[in-house]
C-alpha cells in the first residue's frame, strides 16, 4: 500500500450521497478521541473500527450505561497483521473501560475516563499493563458544531511514545443536519497512538452510523498514512 493515500475526499462524498438517512443520535466517540457523551442507563453502545495502513488493525468497543452519568465496558484491539507473526511483541490489547460524564451546562460537558488492561504477548512471553486515562471537555453549539479538547496519560504498552502525557482535540460539524457531519480529531505525541483523522459521519437506518476518514501522522510520530472505517450503534439490542 502507498504510504500516502489520495482521493479520500471523493470516496467520502460518494458515501454521503448514497447513504443519508433519517436523523439519529449524536456520535458518542470521535474517531479516536472520547466525546464525553455517556451511554444512557440500561442501553448498550457498540463501535467497530478498522484502521488500514501498512497494517490492518481492529478496535472493538462494547459499553453499558450504568446511570448517574457512568458507563463501563470492554475494548479489544487486534493488530491482525502481527497476530500470527512470532516476531511481533504484543499484537492485541484487552481493556476494561470506565467513563463518568458531567453535564455542567447546556453547552458544556466534561468526561473523565480510563481504558486499562493487558497486552496479549506473542514473542515477549509476558503480558504488559496498558493504560490510557483521559479528560475531555466538550462544547456543543448545536448547528454550529461540537468542539473537543482535553488531556491524557498513556503508557508505552498502550501506544504512547517518549512522552506519556499529551492533549486531544476534535470537531464534529453538521453539514446536512441529522444526515451528514464533518468530523476530525487528533491525539498529540510521537507514539503509535498519535495520529489525526479527518473525515465524515453518515447517519444510517436503525441508529447505525458510518464514519470514514483519512489517517494522518502527527509531527515527529513517524506513523503511516491510512484510512479509518468505523461502524457505531448507540442503542444496540442484540441482548
Amino acid at each position: 500500500m502507498s504510504k500516502r493515500l489520495y482521493g479520500t475526499s471523493a470516496i467520502l462524498l460518494a458515501l454521503a450521497t448514497c447513504l443519508v438517512a433519517p436523523p439519529a443520535c449524536a456520535q458518542q466517540n470521535l474517531f479516536n478521541v472520547p466525546s464525553a457523551e455517556i451511554t444512557e442507563k440500561g442501553a448498550h453502545f457498540f463501535q467497530q473500527q478498522f484502521n488500514v495502513t501498512n497494517k490492518f488493525v481492529s478496535n472493538s468497543t462494547l459499553d453499558y450505561g450504568l446511570g448517574d452519568g457512568l458507563e463501563a465496558g470492554i475494548n479489544l484491539f487486534v493488530d491482525t497483521t502481527d497476530l500470527y507473526d512470532r516476531d511481533a511483541d504484543d499484537p492485541a490489547l484487552v481493556l476494561g473501560n470506565v467513563q463518568r460524564g458531567f453535564e455542567l451546562s447546556e453547552t458544556y460537558k466534561l468526561g473523565l475516563g480510563t481504558q486499562s488492561g493487558i497486552s496479549i504477548p506473542v514473542k515477549s512471553g509476558s503480558a504488559k499493563f496498558a493504560d490510557f486515562t483521559y479528560l475531555t471537555n466538550a462544547l456543543d453549539f448545536k448547528r454550529y458544531g461540537k468542539y473537543y479538547f482535553g488531556g491524557y496519560y498513556a503508557n508505552e504498552a498502550y501506544g504512547a511514545g517518549g512522552t506519556p502525557v499529551g492533549y486531544t482535540v476534535g470537531i464534529d460539524l453538521p453539514i446536512l443536519p441529522g444526515h451528514l457531519n464533518f468530523m476530525a480529531d487528533m491525539i498529540s505525541g510521537n507514539g503509535p497512538m498519535s495520529v489525526a483523522v479527518v473525515g465524515v459521519v453518515v447517519y444510517l437506518l436503525q441508529d447505525w452510523q458510518l464514519s470514514v476518514g483519512e489517517q494522518l501522522p502527527t509531527p515527529n510520530s513517524n506513523n503511516d498514512y491510512g484510512v479509518v472505517v468505523e461502524f457505531t450503534n448507540l442503542s444496540l439490542e442484540w441482548f
